[in-house]
């Protein structure tokens, strides 16, 4: 765990929830109520937990293959390799991601490192007969820490087998000597976090985040990392993708805290690449569905057939 993350969740966690906060959490518990909010977050992040190494890598490493054609030297960014390696580690992640939502569930603090520092801060409802609302953010939570558990065994070995490419040497040898490449335990974080729409926010996005910083925005506006995080990505699986291409160093930097190397900036742009890339072929698959008359952009006339 980064030590300046702890410090942080420390001091915040440190104290009892204020009567503000537990007003909040009521709040917000109580309108995540319903059974349709827990499938659609947990099919959300299904849908992100399969489609890197399902789709992203896959094309990635295609068009990877493409650009290093012919080009004896040149070491690609991505290989089918990889998408194997993060299917393998997902899979070796299971019995460790049910072992997370049990804890999550039974103790009610859902990030790991809350519970490194034994923290007394656990349910954020104390107010007396509100208090059972706080199983509905265990449910939340333990499910996030499931598919977070799963996403970081699948993007580590991934990325361990891109490491171990670039460097010439096995990827056993990069995980035994995990401390020498922390590129690895970096991009597990990502995509864990990634995977569950709870992406640290950067530039134009935390800038408006901030301000929530107060009882009456909060009031306002009770949900917003979520929603901005799916908007993100969904931008980002788009044509409009391709604009975030120029951008990846700047963007890398802000996530990881320090200067990306000139690997991790190959690789990142083959990731958005590939993200471009589906998104135009899902648009392109769209239009030629509307104009053939198969899909509209009308709903379902009879309740019974909504979602």
């Amino acid at each position: 765990t980064n030590p300046r993350t702890v410090a942080l969740l420390a001091e915040r966690f440190k104290d009892a929830p204020s009567t503000w906060e537990q007003i909040h959490a009521a709040r917000v518990f109580s309108m995540l109520l319903n059974t349709g909010t827990h499938l659609q977050n947990t099919f959300g992040s299904a849908l992100m937990t399969a489609y890197r190494p399902l789709v992203r890598r896959p094309v990635a490493a295609g068009m990877e293959a493409i650009r290093t054609l012919g080009r004896r030297d040149a070491i690609p960014a991505a290989t089918l390799d990889d998408a194997a390696a993060d299917l393998a580690g997902i899979a070796s992640s299971f019995s460790g991601a049910l072992d997370e939502f049990r804890t999550t569930w039974s103790t009610g603090v859902s990030a790991r490192p809350l519970r490194e520092l034994g923290t007394r801060r656990k349910d954020p409802i104390r107010i007396p007969g509100l208090q059972p609302l706080n199983y509905v953010g265990r449910l939340l939570g333990a499910t996030d820490d499931y598919f977070r558990t799963l996403n970081e065994g699948g993007a580590m070995l991934a990325e361990a087998n891109i490491v171990a490419r670039q460097r010439g040497i096995g990827r056993d040898q990069v995980l035994v000597r995990m401390t020498e490449f922390p590129e690895v335990i970096e991009r597990g974080v990502q995509e864990s976090s990634r995977a569950v729409y709870q992406a640290p926010l950067t530039g134009f996005w935390r800038k408006l985040g901030a301000l929530r910083d107060n009882p009456v925005t909060q009031t306002l506006v009770p949900f917003f990392n979520t929603q901005a995080n799916i908007a993100r990505i969904g931008s980002d699986i788009s044509p409009l993708g391709l604009a975030r291409d120029a951008r990846v160093k700047g963007q890398l930097t802000k996530e990881l805290k320090r200067e990306p190397t000139a690997d991790e900036l190959a690789i990142e742009h083959a990731n958005v690449r590939a993200d471009a890339a589906v998104g135009i072929g899902l648009a392109g698959l769209g239009a030629t569905l509307t104009a053939g008359g198969i899909m509209n952009g009308y709903g379902p006339t009879d309740d019974a057939e909504r979602f």
